[in-house]
């Protein structure tokens, strides 16, 4: 299995904003948990799931990790 949201469908690249998001959440959390972090809705992004906001907002979804990261660190 391949998470295809990290991923531009009609080029097969690396989609804007992934990379930068899994490094801001990677000092707080696990490499799984930072997996589960995209798939399960969150209330930065008004309930919708990252991996489904990824590709029309990278910022929010980034800006939502940086804000999660806040709170796991304390």
């Amino acid at each position: 299995m391949l998470p295809m949201f990290q991923f531009d469908a009609s080029t097969l690249s690396p989609r804007a904003g992934v990379s930068d998001t899994v490094r801001e959440l990677v000092p707080a959390l696990s490499d799984w948990d930072a997996s589960l972090w995209f798939a399960q809705p969150n209330e930065w992004l008004a309930g919708a799931v990252p991996a489904d906001v990824i590709a029309a907002d990278p910022q929010a979804v980034f800006d939502a990790a940086r804000a999660h990261r806040c709170v796991v660190r304390g």
